[in-house]
């Protein structure tokens, strides 16, 4: 299924950690999508705390 998420910040790295063909990203992820909201017609989303949960 599909998973949202919201990019903070894109960054590379120095060269002392290592080589990295892409930038990396860090990145906030939400929990599945849970509950329709009728009036806003949309999803509610929430914060995952823990390992995309």
């Amino acid at each position: 299924g599909l998973r949202v998420a919201e990019i903070r910040a894109i960054f590379k790295l120095p060269s002392q950690f290592g080589h990295f063909s892409q930038p990396l990203a860090y990145v906030h992820w939400f929990k599945p999508f849970q509950a329709w909201d009728p009036q806003l017609g949309m999803f509610k989303l929430s914060r995952s705390t823990r390992h995309h949960r």
